[in-house]
């Protein structure tokens, strides 16, 4: 009877052992993204054009058209699918989502690409995304840069994302940076160098930035 009691109170004992989950795995830490709104959250026609979600171009003249529309010469978000003409790649499968496409050819041409983002202060932050050479051009090298005015004159972080020479082929891509005051700050994205003839389309997906 003791025997039997005690195998009893051991097997209790490792069941618990076993049964017990770790707080972090139950509860993992799932950090905000800054950029949540980056693709329109999804929606489409009336309302879907990227200035809707806090896109701005330096360019006066720029087109802005609504998600997955046909508006020449215009900056949109496109909905991409294994259907879709080109078809667009990440790590060698074929991209379905949301692109943002912006151009930097005709009167696009060094024109600037941003986005308000609020910060902390004295605080670490990390931006993720997914780039690609939509068209047009000549194999393009992106530029992001933050800074605390669009033109770029009070940068905090700044790096080259040179693009994949094949098109559509989306490449993974990360910037780390350290704020100094509190307040708004601008991502900004351009393209480096070539010429106004040799100005590309780039196609960006699956923003993110958060804080470290």
């Amino acid at each position: 009877m003791k025997k039997a009691l005690f195998l009893l109170a051991i097997s209790f004992f490792i069941f618990s052992c076993n049964d017990v989950n770790d707080p972090q795995e139950e509860n993992p830490v799932v950090k905000e993204n800054l950029l949540k709104d980056w693709g329109g959250n999804g929606i489409t026609g009336n309302g879907s054009e990227p200035t809707a979600f806090g896109w701005i171009s330096s360019n006066s003249s720029a087109v802005w058209g609504p998600a997955n529309s046909n508006v020449v010469g215009s900056t949109r978000y496109v909905d991409v699918s294994g259907s879709s003409n080109p078809q667009h790649t990440h790590n060698d499968t074929t991209y379905v989502g949301r692109l943002l496409m912006y151009r930097w050819d005709g009167s696009y041409w060094g024109s600037r690409l941003t986005k308000i983002v609020t910060l902390k202060a004295n605080t670490n932050y990390t931006f993720k995304w997914k780039y690609e050479w939509w068209s047009n051009g000549t194999l393009p090298t992106y530029n992001l840069a933050i800074g605390s005015n669009s033109d770029g004159s009070t940068n905090i972080g700044n790096k080259d994302f040179p693009a994949n020479s094949a098109k559509n082929l989306l490449t993974d891509g990360e910037l780390k940076f350290k704020t100094n005051n509190a307040g708004e700050y601008y991502l900004i994205f351009t393209q480096n160098g070539l010429t106004s003839s040799e100005g590309t389309l780039i196609g960006m997906a699956d923003l993110s930035l958060t804080e470290d």
